[in-house]
């Protein structure tokens, strides 16, 4: 009987014209002015710390105005690019390399999300995977977080919201084997899988290296210290779990110095990022800033800050990180945000996981 429903199932989604897979990417958001701002940072209260809806709205709206961080984010807004505008042409990009290089799983659909809002437009999780059962349709399903970290207030939130829809909208068939969804008022089944994070990937270390050797080759630009640096990060876990993180994260950093056999010392720090309301790490010793002050006091001249994990532009590496190196005076190495490089990387974790 079950092999009869799922066979039945399968047929029912052949006759709604649909992808064969269809990837889902999912981003935090980044508001377009102060006014989706406030709803942003409300929303962050209320998703993240538990904050009554009211409670929220009143500690954002008395303290916005005070964020210097924040107003030097929007008026910098403009020099930065769009970040809907950007995962267009993301998602188009990662669609063409995906027909390119893995043909077996076209035709493909690639579209993307916000947690939080960033316009009037509903950009949010839960119309996009209604979408995709009730309209669009799918066989196989891939979620990758443009986040490639594993942290509680992204990537655990977004698969958290997907789960819940999932659980509400769809029955599982066979779970013991596969993870095959059948949607429960529409004629859609597909196998559904979540990529944690990536923050693992053998093209960052390639990519830094090969930044990092262009200066270190460079008398002229040859630094004295390389910062390495995150967003501060909530691991879910234990305590070991978050220390492991944190060796991993110092593992990488090791790799990129050791294969450019450059004689120069280096730190593994972490950043608040734009919308953190109130740091409580400016004593950390893991601090970015704090170890740009602590180093240039022991004499070093030639600081280079690398931004390891952030590829996708955004309010930290437009305008709070060149911030903090214009006013420390050191350089802070840009990332890159170009398309095909991205699509291409990208394009390889979905495949690997679409082996699975």
């Amino acid at each position: 009987m079950k092999l009869f429903f799922l066979q039945f199932s399968r047929s029912l989604s052949f006759k709604v014209p649909s992808p064969k897979t269809t990837i889902l990417l999912v981003h935090n958001g980044q508001p377009k002015n102060l006014y989706y701002a406030k709803d942003f940072l409300s929303k962050q209260l209320i998703e993240y710390n538990k904050f009554p809806s009211f409670l929220a709205k009143f500690i954002i709206d008395k303290s916005i105005n005070y964020n210097k961080t924040l107003s030097q984010c929007m008026e910098g807004y403009t020099e930065s690019v769009e970040i809907s505008n950007y995962l267009d042409k993301l998602s188009k990009g990662v669609e063409n390399e995906l027909t390119k290089v893995a043909s077996y799983g076209s035709p493909y659909k690639v579209k993307y999300s916000f947690n939080f809002p960033i316009s009037d437009i509903d950009y949010s999780i839960e119309k996009s995977l209604m979408n995709m059962i009730s309209k669009d349709g799918t066989q196989r399903f891939v979620v990758l977080p443009l986040h490639p970290i594993y942290d509680t207030k992204t990537n655990e939130i977004f698969k958290k919201k997907i789960d819940n829809f999932m659980e509400k909208h769809t029955e599982i068939l066979d779970n013991e084997y596969t993870n095959l969804k059948v949607a429960k008022n529409y004629p859609t089944s597909f196998d559904y899988s979540f990529i944690n994070e990536w923050f693992n990937s053998n093209f960052i270390t390639n990519y830094w290296y090969d930044r990092l050797e262009k200066i270190c080759t460079n008398p002229e630009e040859a630094p004295d210290m390389i910062i390495f640096t995150i967003p501060y990060v909530n691991i879910p876990g234990t305590e070991k779990d978050r220390k492991e993180f944190d060796t991993i994260y110092k593992d990488i950093c090791g790799d990129i110095i050791k294969k450019l056999g450059f004689p120069s010392p280096w730190r593994a720090t972490f950043y608040d990022t734009w919308n953190n309301l109130i740091s409580t790490n400016i004593f950390d010793r893991s601090n970015l800033i704090s170890s740009i002050k602590e180093h240039q006091k022991k004499g070093k001249q030639s600081i280079v800050v690398v931004p390891l994990f952030d590829f996708i532009p955004s309010f930290d590496t437009v305008t709070l990180l060149p911030k903090i190196a214009l006013e420390k005076n050191v350089k802070f190495l840009e990332p890159t945000n170009n398309i095909e490089f991205l699509s291409e990387n990208l394009t390889k974790i979905i495949e690997k996981e679409m082996f699975n």
